[in-house]
């Protein structure tokens, strides 16, 4: 029961973890910016949806930057990171030949 939990009983007592990162990197905020801006519109595609109709052009293009805005946030992540090691963004020819 307690690993659901995540706690541990240990002679009596019951330990769990303070969840502090031990090397205090920083929050991603860009991150925690582009999920609730995506979030906020799909909320909003939702509910607005019956009032305007699903396929009108609001409630799409609501729904479309709801998809959009953390997809591609998470894309260019992807993709510093990669560049910040040095690898390519691009496929390797090499690897993609049959």
């Amino acid at each position: 029961m307690g690993w659901a939990t995540g706690t541990v009983p240990t002679k009596g007592r019951l330990y769990a973890p303070t969840g502090r990162n031990p090397s205090g990197d920083r929050p991603d905020l860009l991150g925690v910016l582009l999920s609730t801006i995506g979030m906020a519109a799909v909320v909003y595609a939702i509910i607005s949806g019956p009032e305007h109709g699903w396929t009108s052009a609001r409630v799409l293009l609501t729904a479309f930057t709801g998809a959009a805005v953390p997809t591609g946030g998470l894309l260019a992540a992807v993709l510093l990171r990669r560049a910040g090691r040095g690898q390519s963004a691009q496929a390797d020819p090499a690897a993609t030949a049959a």
